[in-house]
């Protein structure tokens, strides 16, 4: 597919689609350097959107976070709203990945103010839902389900909604009590209003995702575990399999032996690997992903495999981890959980 790339590069230099794509390309296989040739080449040949884009994307994954944060910055002040929208969307998720929530939500509110002006509905439902998975982060459970409900107003496609019952499903395991069954109720609701028809595959992915997030919000983790196996085989294997790895572990909590509860962990621990060891996964386009994705994960994963062992990988991802976020909000949950397990470990 490259070389195919290249070859119409080579035809018409002058588009930036098979460049940029390439240098996508690059990203997912670590070929930083090849990557950087068709920044250039985007800088060179046209306006400098698609190459702050990219570049952006490479500095966060080579651990150069200021270089991708001056790179989106000028993308939130191109020209061009939708590049502008992906400015907003990206520095979001740079911020959150850092651990700088505050931050965060106020790139966000940068970019509704934008797409209010713009009248992009589609973007502006996913900017809040952002800020609904970053008040659920924060415990602001109240806005975030306030939140959810104006975005699904806005837009009621079949990806958005995925996007909501598993946002929804990860707030609803994380808490407990009033808030979890309160979750439950909303993916109940949503998952009733779901809309007809057989999009296959994808109308079915979103239906297992849905009565799976509901099941498990609901305590019924076996049958949850059931329906997300059904998307689990349904979905290709390099996107993330965090809603699986909730189950499992739930599952395992309650398995009537060790050997079968570790079965199940070390099951989970494949499942978050998928994004956890390989962040250009997540980070070659992580308008697709919730914010802070990477960094959600890499913990998670950081966490069982200090359980299961081997603790030296566990070391290096928390060590990662605790670089990637040297300046969180002093607040942060996460932060303190990942200094503490990296104590343990060491």
């Amino acid at each position: 597919a490259i070389e195919s790339l290249k070859k119409a590069s080579d035809i018409e230099p002058a588009k930036m689609s098979a460049p940029a794509t390439i240098a996508g390309f690059d990203l997912i296989l670590g070929n930083f350097d090849d990557a950087a040739k068709h920044i250039q080449h985007l800088r060179e040949h046209g306006p400098s959107d698609d190459a702050d884009l990219v570049e952006g994307e490479s500095a966060f994954l080579q651990g150069r976070f200021q270089q991708s944060r001056d790179c989106f910055i000028r993308l939130s002040q191109s020209e061009d709203p939708l590049y502008r929208s992906y400015g907003h969307f990206l520095m979001t998720r740079l911020l959150a990945e850092q651990g700088k929530y505050n931050d965060a939500l106020d790139a966000v509110e940068a970019g509704l103010e934008d797409d209010l002006k713009t009248g992009d509905s589609a973007h502006r439902a996913g900017m809040i839902l952002d800020r609904a998975y970053l008040n659920c982060r924060r415990m602001h459970y109240d806005s975030c389900l306030e939140d959810v409900k104006s975005a699904i107003d806005l837009d009621r496609s079949l990806p958005r909604l995925l996007g909501v019952v598993t946002l929804l499903g990860q707030a609803a395991y994380e808490a407990n009590g009033g808030i979890r069954t309160r979750m439950a109720v909303e993916l109940r609701r949503i998952e009733a209003q779901l809309p007809p028809g057989n999009l296959r595959p994808l109308s079915d992915i979103v239906r297992s995702h849905a009565r799976g997030e509901a099941l498990l919000a609901e305590g019924r983790w076996e049958p949850a575990l059931d329906e997300f196996r059904k998307a689990n085989k349904l979905e290709p294997p390099s996107l993330g399999k965090e809603y699986l790895a909730r189950a499992l572990i739930t599952a395992a909590n309650h398995a009537s032996d060790a050997a079968s509860a570790r079965q199940l962990r070390e099951e989970a621990l494949d499942a978050y690997a998928v994004t956890a060891l390989k962040p250009q996964l997540v980070w070659q386009w992580p308008v697709d992903f919730v914010p802070g994705r990477l960094s959600n994960d890499v913990l998670s994963y950081a966490k069982l495999a200090a359980l299961l062992g081997p603790w030296e990988e566990a070391q290096r991802l928390l060590k990662t981890y605790v670089s990637r976020r040297s300046s969180p909000d002093p607040d942060n949950r996460e932060d303190r959980e990942a200094a503490n397990l990296l104590r343990s470990t060491q």
